[in-house]
């Protein structure tokens, strides 16, 4: 008597009964047909789609965090290719108007660096901090008079304030 190495399987798709050398079975065969297949991904792709956005059940919506939203944003806001604001250089960042985040697509806007900077008021404060990091204005030791530092270490306005004084006055070599 000759043993039949085929084995009966069920269609995950079309629930039909089918045979299958046993061999076949190590290589992961499980669908009757090519067709039952292809339906198959198909209906992994429904699943896939029936859960995007708020029906998934891992969706924070509102209460994700700010990277989050940028990249939801950048997906479905395209770039254009020059700054919305000075339509001059190209845009760098995804700027939000109204700073509550939202997932509105017209509260966002593509800006170079330096509009951002502006909208936000941050180059304000950066001018701002320049300004104090600048050395103070000192008076001469001589005559008195209101001068910019140059270095630090300088006490006299000019050379001839310096040689009145006395101090020696080193010409570097």
């Amino acid at each position: 008597m000759k043993k039949i190495n085929k084995v009966t399987l069920k269609c995950p798709t079309c629930k039909t009964k089918f045979k299958v050398w046993k061999y076949e079975l190590g290589r992961g065969r499980k669908f009757c047909s090519k067709k039952c297949v292809r339906l198959s991904e198909k209906d992994k792709e429904n699943k896939s789609i029936a859960k995007l956005g708020n029906k998934n059940p891992l969706w924070k919506g509102d209460e994700a965090g700010l990277q989050a939203i940028h990249i939801w944003i950048r997906k479905r806001f395209p770039k254009p290719a020059l700054c919305q604001e000075c339509k001059k250089t190209p845009p760098i960042d995804l700027a939000n108007i109204s700073q509550k985040y939202k997932r509105i697509l017209s509260d966002w806007e593509w800006l170079c660096r330096r509009c951002h900077m502006t909208k936000d008021g941050r180059i304000k404060i950066l001018k701002q901090r320049n300004i104090e990091k600048r050395l103070p204005n000192k008076k001469c030791c001589e005559c008195k008079k209101t001068f910019k530092l140059a270095k630090r270490r300088s006490t006299c306005c000019s050379l001839s304030c310096a040689s009145k004084k006395g101090n020696k006055i080193r010409w570097n070599k």
